[in-house]
């Protein structure tokens, strides 16, 4: 499976640089206007985490966390696109991700996943990750985004694959 992702690799770092467009200070992976149910390639470098939150999910709506192993391919100087939907199709001008293979996250027997009983996820894994929508019929109002932290200690509960808390209720 080859899916270009649009994301970019530099010489001086090993990971995919996120291939996102900020809106209102936050990185996107879906908004109102997505119409593809896989997002572009979200990458949690060590030493960081990154705080999901999924906004206007519909009852049956299912955004699953997938692993990525991603390799690259040579993109000559600006000629190749590698997002052609909408009226500004992304050109890069070095080299491109490839998500050579892809797999639902399970820690501890839970896939990683936002619904509606539970909007927002927490990833503190290093890795490649993209993120799978069950239905495109549930776009239109959906936004999903991101925010980047340090590592910080936060309640167990946030953790991709925690299951249940270990702190008191």
């Amino acid at each position: 499976m080859q899916i270009d992702t649009g994301g970019q690799f530099t010489q001086m770092d090993s990971a995919c640089e996120d291939a996102t467009v900020p809106v209102g200070g936050n990185p996107v992976i879906f908004d109102p206007t997505s119409t593809y149910e896989v997002s572009d390639l979200v990458v949690v470098h060590p030493g960081t985490q990154i705080l999901v939150t999924a906004y206007n999910l519909a009852e049956n709506a299912r955004i699953v966390v997938h692993g990525a192993s991603v390799g690259q391919r040579p993109v000559s100087n600006g000629t190749a696109c590698c997002r052609t939907d909408g009226p500004n199709p992304t050109l890069l001008n070095r080299k491109s991700a490839d998500v050579l293979f892809r797999s639902p996250m399970r820690l501890g027997g839970q896939v990683w996943e936002l619904s509606p009983t539970n909007d927002r996820l927490l990833i503190s894994l290093p890795g490649n990750y993209v993120f799978v929508l069950n239905d495109s019929a549930y776009f239109g109002d959906l936004q999903v985004e991101y925010q980047r932290f340090p590592l910080l200690p936060m309640p167990d509960v946030y953790y991709a694959g925690a299951g249940v808390p270990t702190m008191p209720v």
